[in-house]
């Protein structure tokens, strides 16, 4: 997958982390607003840096939000509604 182009150079996700499908646990389901929802965690490598990593997924929602059917909503929940 490619996060990021800078003129003829590709920046893929395996450059920058590595992505899994499947759950941490299959034991717990996640609410958001009392609606079932999908939690996405993201973990940088050690040379990531949280920020670009943050302002990227932040650029990409749109392009995210338009594969997505109708009815399906996604957010970025702010750190400080996790707890």
């Amino acid at each position: 997958m490619v996060v990021r182009r800078d003129g003829d150079t590709l920046i893929r996700l395996s450059d920058i982390g590595t992505a899994e499908l499947g759950a941490t646990s299959y034991d717990t389901s996640g609410i958001m607003d009392g609606e079932p929802a999908v939690f996405i965690g993201l973990h940088a490598t050690p040379a990531g840096n949280p920020l670009t990593i943050v302002g990227s997924v932040q650029e990409m929602m749109p392009q995210i939000r338009e594969t997505m059917p109708p009815g399906m909503t996604a957010n970025i929940v702010p750190w400080s509604r996790r707890w």
